[in-house]
């Protein structure tokens, strides 16, 4: 039974991403993440602490595929026959992408793996199984903080959270 509620609520939590998205307002995607943290505490109290969060993760990851199936639209394949140019160059706009993209890929993933190292020190589990929820969080995280600043209409205010956050973990760590 509990592994059928596990089910529904991860389909329901991935749908109120899906409708977060959607819709642009933030409501749906707190309600979808707060339900999906919920599954991860059902999975994790049938399955055990391994095995759940497992479960826990993959399951949202795969339901999400059937919101996506239901956005897809179909569309004639038309043919424009254009002639060959070369891409303009618009520096600033090349730039603001690289920035993203490190921001992104490097400086967050340095972020979550930081955040990751301080909060597993808190779990009351043998090490080892401290460092297998930190290996299982880390993207997790990762793509929350990536999220936060995508959806912020702010990106300066979150870029300076960030780097707050970042150097309170790292104080936490070299304490």
């Amino acid at each position: 039974m509990i592994y059928i509620l596990a089910i529904v609520l991860a389909g329901a939590g991935s749908f109120g991403l899906y409708k977060g998205w959607k819709t642009q307002r933030w409501v749906y995607s707190v309600i979808g993440w707060l339900v999906i943290a919920f599954t991860f505490l059902l999975w994790n109290s049938v399955q055990g602490v391994e095995f759940g969060s497992i479960f826990a993760i993959s399951l949202p990851a795969l339901l999400v595929w059937l919101w996506i199936a239901l956005e897809r639209k179909y569309q004639a394949v038309k043919v424009i026959q254009k002639p060959h140019q070369a891409l303009p160059w618009h520096t600033k706009s090349v730039l603001s992408h690289t920035a993203l993209v490190l921001y992104h890929l490097i400086f967050l993933m340095i972020l979550s793996s930081v955040m990751c190292i301080a909060l597993i020190d808190f779990l009351p589990v043998l090490r080892v199984t401290q460092i297998a929820i930190g290996i299982i969080c880390l993207p997790i995280i990762w793509s929350l903080l990536s999220f936060w600043h995508l959806m912020s209409n702010k990106k300066l205010l979150t870029i300076i959270l960030n780097l707050m956050l970042l150097g309170g973990c790292a104080a936490y760590l070299l304490a």
